[in-house]
């Protein structure tokens, strides 16, 4: 049952919908009503039901290859225009789902001292992007709505033996966007980055 009183969302699957293969499309055809309403359940978990007025839903693009919530130039920070790119088998997994409007949740936050000038700084280095992400899975696991599988990803990023920093951070996330940027630092330090 989709929550009452919730502001108007616009959502665009067009673009999701054409690049899936005939099978997929009929398959997401059926879940669509139920793939809206888990967005707008987690957009409203996560208390950002006033930040987000249109979202667009797409296929990962090449040259990121991954799941993301995001904006495009035209539509810079604070606009309530976005896109999810989600994998084509995974749109109704609702962790990942979490995980992505996480982001923005933590974007939205005060208490986070969100500072758009963070992330331009570091761009998309893949040691700010794993600091952010495991901030943000580690404390969501914290409340048991999320679980630890950023191990991987660090080791891809970091190497095996560094794995005492993982435990760290994970055992006491970055709580803030400040905490965030250090995190980082310190792997784009000991990976030898300037």
């Amino acid at each position: 049952m989709e929550p009452k009183n919730l502001p108007p969302l616009e959502m665009d699957t067009t673009g999701f919908e054409t690049k899936l293969s005939t099978s997929q499309r009929q398959r997401f055809a059926e879940e669509r009503p139920a793939f809206v309403r888990l967005v707008r359940q987690v957009i409203q978990e996560l208390d950002l039901q006033d930040h987000i007025d249109h979202l667009t839903v797409l296929l990962p693009s090449h040259d990121r290859g991954r799941a993301e919530l995001f904006r495009r130039k035209d539509n810079p920070w604070p606009s309530k225009r976005l896109h999810l790119e989600i994998y084509a088998d995974r749109y109704m997994d609702e962790q990942l789902l979490r995980h992505e409007f996480g982001h923005e949740a933590d974007r939205r936050n005060p208490d986070m001292h969100y500072d758009p000038a963070i992330e331009r700084r570091w761009g998309d280095r893949p040691v700010f992007n794993l600091a952010a992400n495991i901030s943000l899975d580690a404390r969501l696991d914290e409340r048991g709505l999320g679980r630890e599988f950023r191990k991987a990803e660090f080791v891809q990023v970091m190497g095996m033996y560094l794995l005492d920093v993982f435990r760290r951070a994970w055992e006491s996330p970055p709580r803030t966007w400040p905490e965030i940027e250090e995190l980082a630092r310190e792997l784009a330090e000991l990976r030898g980055e300037d």
